[in-house]
């Protein structure tokens, strides 16, 4: 080790050019070109997950803002409309469907919101409400309906109106308040049936009002209501598993009709009957 020799750093230009500033500047323009590719890519990257996370969430549903009739339905009867029928024998086939909402809305007061269920309360275990529904007619309230079809080539339909004697009085729960009744119509009412251009989507109850409800498309008819009586609408052809929304609206000064009802039975108030074709 004593005997090993150091030799001197290169004097000439042309070595000593690796350690100029002519060099140095070489090697910041390749640093400063790197950085800035480097601070693209990163932009870029930035840019596109922004773009990518923005038409993720824009797909998210709100689900508190989400309502069963915003879910698509799936077909009952996937290839039945290919099965040939001819010379099949029919048999009568007569369903009736509740409806799945009745609303209210004012004339008088055009952007006025009906309570929703109003006969929903709380209990221990949480909200409840039931499956009654109101049906409410005057001369500034009309009520709106939707229907719903189920089973297939049952495409003739109807509306029925029940207002019997005998389920007038609530058959329990009000006994001691007689002044409650399960329907009242003062006199007899003219009541006109309208289709509204409501798509398959169940209405909002929570925003519906006269002014953003669904346009008119046609007449169906008009029908006449009394007490004790079973009413029926106009014949109308209906497509299977599909949304049916009606206004009912008073063609009668001095228009009265207020009933509640459910599942269970006598029938009261209103209801859509599907039957078949043939038979």
């Amino acid at each position: 080790m004593k005997d090993q020799k150091y030799s001197l750093l290169p004097s000439n230009e042309e070595d000593v050019g690796l350690f100029t500033g002519d060099n140095t500047e070489k090697n910041r323009s390749t640093t400063s070109s790197g950085s800035c590719i480097y601070i693209t890519a990163i932009l870029l990257t930035i840019l596109n997950l922004s773009i990518f996370t923005g038409h993720l969430f824009s797909n998210v549903v709100d689900v508190n803002r989400l309502r069963p009739g915003d879910l698509p339905r799936p077909n009952q009867y996937p290839g039945i409309e290919k099965i040939d029928f001819n010379g099949t024998t029919y048999t009568k086939i007569v369903k009736q469907a509740t409806p799945k909402q009745l609303y209210q809305v004012s004339r008088q007061d055009p952007d006025q919101v009906f309570p929703a269920g109003p006969r929903g309360h709380m209990t221990t275990f949480g909200w409840v409400g039931p499956d009654d529904r109101h049906f409410v007619l005057t001369n500034d309230i009309s009520t709106i309906g939707q229907f719903r079809t189920r089973d297939y080539g049952a495409q003739q339909c109807t509306l029925h109106f029940y207002f019997p004697e005998e389920a007038k009085r609530p058959a329990h729960g009000w006994v001691d308040i007689p002044e409650v009744v399960s329907w009242e119509i003062r006199h007899h009412v003219d009541v006109k049936i309208w289709f509204l251009e409501a798509g398959e989507h169940l209405l909002n109850e929570r925003t519906l009002t006269y002014n953003n409800m669904p346009a008119r498309s046609h007449h169906l008819g008009t029908v006449t209501l009394s007490g004790n009586s079973t009413v029926m609408s106009e014949r109308f052809h209906c497509k299977t598993d599909t949304l049916y929304t009606f206004e009912f609206e008073c063609a009668t000064e001095n228009c009265f009709v207020d009933s509640w009802h459910d599942e269970e039975p006598p029938k009261v108030g209103v209801r859509m009957e599907h039957s078949t074709e043939e038979w």
